[in-house]
């Protein structure tokens, strides 16, 4: 409109402006780049739910969010165990997505990546500033926990500093693994540098069980 024989122009932002905006900020809630692209893009909707245990599964997801949105430090995440290919870890990128949209950090990372690009951060010294990061974050999601080479120093300054940290914080963390617990304490107690430390392995344990309640998924590969 004129102004004194000058133009003023006002811009209005358009509803695929605020979409695009609310994406940009949700992007930045979510570390989720270790996964692949489909796990990326998960949704719960569509989650592939046609068998009894995945449908207990998605039944434990959608339990957890309402729990969540009600009081975020008594929601107890989980412990998926099952066999390769299932759908553990997609159902996992479906609920870090489903959980950034209600405005939470989550980070989703695949364990045996993260222990191996942990020990690059010696080089600009910061481990503890990345451990900070992983340990403290709204919801964390530790996917095939069990496929990495266990050694004293990722199982005793990193899974365990983690999961301390975690615990006494009350924060929901989420575990896929193809070991059930009982096989992931065997894992965790048996080191290639440490030998046999049953004790430490228990204590981590506590730490899992006390984050997290076990669901077993069963059915087919569905990579096939």
């Amino acid at each position: 409109f004129l102004n004194y024989n000058y133009i003023d122009v006002s811009y209005v932002p358009t509803k695929a402006y605020y979409d695009n905006k609310e994406k940009q900020q949700q992007r930045s809630l979510l570390d989720n780049r270790m996964m692949s692209a489909d796990v990326r893009e998960a949704t719960l909707t569509e989650y592939y739910a046609n068998t009894e245990s995945r449908k207990q599964l998605l039944a434990e997801v959608i339990s957890f969010l309402d729990e969540y949105k009600k009081n975020p430090h008594r929601a107890q995440g989980l412990y998926i165990s099952g066999e390769f290919g299932v759908g553990k870890t997609y159902l996992l990128g479906a609920l870090a997505n489903a959980l950034v949209k209600l405005n939470n950090s989550v980070t989703m990372m695949h364990y045996p990546t993260f222990t191996t690009e942990i020990k690059s951060t010696f080089v600009d010294n910061s481990t503890q500033q990345v451990l900070t990061d992983v340990k403290s974050v709204d919801i964390l999601i530790i996917d095939d926990i069990g496929a990495e080479a266990n050694t004293v120093w990722v199982r005793d300054e990193v899974l365990t500093t983690i999961l301390e940290y975690r615990m006494k914080e009350s924060l929901p963390t989420f575990f896929s693994s193809n070991f059930n617990l009982k096989e992931i304490e065997s894992h965790l107690a048996h080191s290639r540098d440490g030998g046999n430390e049953t004790i430490k392995a228990k204590r981590i344990m506590e730490r899992i069980r006390f984050l997290a309640k076990e669901v077993s998924l069963t059915g087919e590969n569905l990579r096939h």
